[in-house]
């Protein structure tokens, strides 16, 4: 298995996005094989492409840290995941919120108290989100 990592490293330069992929299917395959070493070097590849917020990224290195017996490190970095995933849901919260916002304001069939409402509504929910979770 190394050698293919060795004549993998020959090639990746020649492909495109999809080395990305096979990298992280060659991580994959080496924790499976016990093959910690080999697992480390695909992961550093990866992490020179990746931001250090990437879903992607954050998910290997826990696998990466389980595997080598690091729970708790394997434990706050699946954390910090979760916490980004609660982040984007309460982001595109907002945003679908504001979109029907948006088109209430262009209905002329709305009463003008409802859309007023559904204004207030917005802002006070956006309000609290922000406060409460420093978006």
């Amino acid at each position: 298995m190394e050698s293919a990592i060795k004549k993998l490293q020959c090639h990746l330069s020649t492909l495109g996005d999809e080395k990305w992929l096979i990298l992280e299917q060659v991580f994959k395959s080496a924790l499976h094989c016990s093959k910690k070493s080999m697992a480390y070097q695909c992961l550093e590849q990866i992490e020179k492409k990746f931001q250090k917020t990437s879903p992607l990224l954050i998910t290997l290195s826990a696998m990466y840290f389980e595997s080598i017996g690091d729970f708790e490190k394997a434990e706050k970095i699946s954390s910090t995941l979760i916490e980004e995933n609660e982040i984007n849901d309460i982001k595109k919260f907002l945003g679908l919120t504001n979109y029907l916002l948006h088109i209430c304001r262009k209905s002329h069939d709305l009463p003008l108290t409802c859309v007023k409402l559904f204004e207030g509504y917005c802002r006070k929910i956006t309000k609290d989100i922000n406060n409460d979770n420093s978006l």
